[in-house]
């Protein structure tokens, strides 16, 4: 982040950063530097666990970020997450909620699209995405609060996030034998992979959902918990998985029932021998684990 700030130019009128931790003080530090105006937490998840007693101070460690803000700042937070609260109680600015359970900016009917993305309305304004699933709905509604604190009406906002593509987000290929493969495989913590899941299980599709997945890291004493807890939901929406080998993926298999692939080679040969057309395969792991070969092998 301080290399970034050194880069900017006169002519520059906004600077947005993604502030990274891995322990307690890690972001009020560098919120000392940036000094910013608005602040977003999309949520609390796991990820980090490894340096934090609990993911309540894993909470307060992302509340300084908005503990840093201004009286006349602004602190988007997501209504949605069971941080709420506390984040809120610890924000030196007002605080703008989203979320799609509720919150000062909800996004209503939320769906997903046939072929890829989805789709929801806040305030009776449609927002469609090209991303795909809640949780990156979530993450365009704070963009639009963001917006409107900066002048950006809902609408125009609404407008500049259909043009939104993230690679490697479940991004989507088609093989020349009609697989398609769902590229996820940038990075994985258990709130993603599960986001990941419930949104392929969401999707109107014609044939089976397979997955090759890999372990989650610096999860701390949540590690074994935590590939169990998504083996079990991977077993409730796959046909069929597929799974690294390594000592949390030996767990991650257990749980799920999935076959143990000795390497990233044998990944793609059990995609090929276990795919057929119509047929939809997630790949996600830590990025680690280096499945982004699988992909870039299964769809050149």
């Amino acid at each position: 982040m301080p290399l970034t700030m050194l880069n900017l130019e006169p002519e520059h009128t906004a600077l947005v950063v993604e502030m990274g931790m891995q322990r307690a003080g890690d972001i009020g530090r560098l919120a000392g530097l940036a000094r910013p105006s608005i602040g977003i937490i999309t949520n609390i998840g796991s990820v980090h666990m490894e340096f934090f007693a609990s993911q309540e101070h894993l909470a307060r460690g992302k509340g300084e970020l908005v503990a840093a803000l201004p009286r006349d700042g602004l602190a988007v937070l997501n209504a949605d997450d069971p941080f709420f609260a506390l984040l809120s109680s610890m924000s030196g600015a007002p605080v703008n909620s989203v979320g799609l359970g509720g919150g000062d900016l909800r996004g209503d009917h939320y769906k997903a699209i046939a072929g890829g993305g989805c789709e929801f309305a806040v305030r009776d304004v449609p927002v469609r995405l090209a991303l795909e699933g809640r949780h990156q709905a979530r993450n365009a509604l704070a963009a639009l609060a963001v917006g409107q604190f900066a002048g950006v009406s809902l609408a125009e906002g609404a407008r500049a996030l259909s043009n939104v593509f993230v690679a490697h987000r479940l991004q989507e290929h088609e093989t020349a034998k009609g697989v398609v493969i769902v590229d996820d495989a940038y990075n994985a913590s258990p709130e993603s992979m599960l986001a990941a899941f419930d949104t392929l299980a969401e999707q109107p599709r014609q044939g089976r959902l397979l997955a090759v997945l890999g372990a989650m890291g610096e999860l701390g004493g949540l590690a074994q918990e935590s590939h169990q807890r998504v083996g079990r939901r991977a077993a409730e929406v796959f046909d069929a998985v597929a799974v690294l080998d390594s000592e949390l993926g030996r767990v991650l298999a257990h749980s799920s029932g999935g076959h143990l692939l000795s390497d990233r080679e044998a990944a793609v040969i059990w995609v090929k021998n276990n795919a057929r057309r119509g047929d939809r395969v997630l790949v996600k792991a830590s990025h680690s684990a280096g499945l982004e070969e699988v992909v870039k092998e299964l769809t050149k």
